[in-house]
């Protein structure tokens, strides 16, 4: 899920990985939590991420990323703020398909991740919020000059591990799936990126990368 933060490897600057590069970005995030219990919970968090990108071969690429949540709200049957907290996570992305004449390039990506924060409630209950996730990805998209529009698809899923009332949760996305639009902007050494998942899991990224 997106409370690990990640960009999978793949999109974001990261369309034809066979250079090193270093990227900062941020993201806002929203879902639904299903917890044991019949507890339903609507999830919400804005993060900043650093990451680090190095080539693998030449179809390559491997990723390691850390960052904090800055804020966030977790609400059940009351609300829970939500942060600070950190973030962590490492990513593959290969080139399967080459772009050739009118053929996008097509890119697959492994990711795993892990988060933790605090929550607090309107009532002054602390406890301890903790996400995992593994997802995989498919990535299409087509270069015009300094512009890379792309289109891409993950599927995700992992525990997350909440205290509400005294009482330990076990939980997971609502969702397993986030489809998302994308746009990457290349001004040799320096990208920009945007991103928008418009359904799943929701979420807005933006981030500047630097390629050396």
């Amino acid at each position: 899920m997106t409370t690990c933060g990640g960009d999978d490897g793949a999109g974001h600057g990261s369309t034809h990985p066979t250079v090193a590069r270093v990227a900062v970005s941020y993201s806002y995030a929203q879902t639904v939590l299903s917890f044991s219990g019949d507890v339903r919970a609507t999830f919400a968090r804005h993060a900043v991420v650093v990451s680090g990108e190095a080539p693998v071969g030449t179809r390559g690429v491997a990723q390691l990323g850390a960052g904090g949540i800055a804020d966030g709200a977790l609400d059940t049957d009351e609300s829970h703020a939500m942060g600070p907290g950190w973030l962590f996570f490492g990513a593959y992305a290969h080139r399967l398909v080459d772009e050739r004449g009118a053929w996008p390039f097509v890119l697959g990506s492994v990711s795993a991740g892990a988060s933790v924060a605090r929550t607090v409630s309107t009532r002054g209950e602390s406890a301890h919020f903790t996400a995992y996730d593994v997802r995989g990805g498919l990535t299409l998209g087509k270069t015009w000059g300094p512009v890379t529009p792309y289109v891409a698809g993950r599927l995700f899923g992992g525990p997350v591990l909440w205290t509400q009332r005294g009482q330990s949760l076990t939980g997971s996305d609502k969702f397993h799936y986030q489809p998302a639009v994308g746009l990457v902007l290349s001004l040799a050494p320096v990208d920009l990126s945007v991103e928008w998942a418009f359904a799943g899991e929701r979420a807005v990224t933006a981030g500047a990368g630097v390629a050396f």
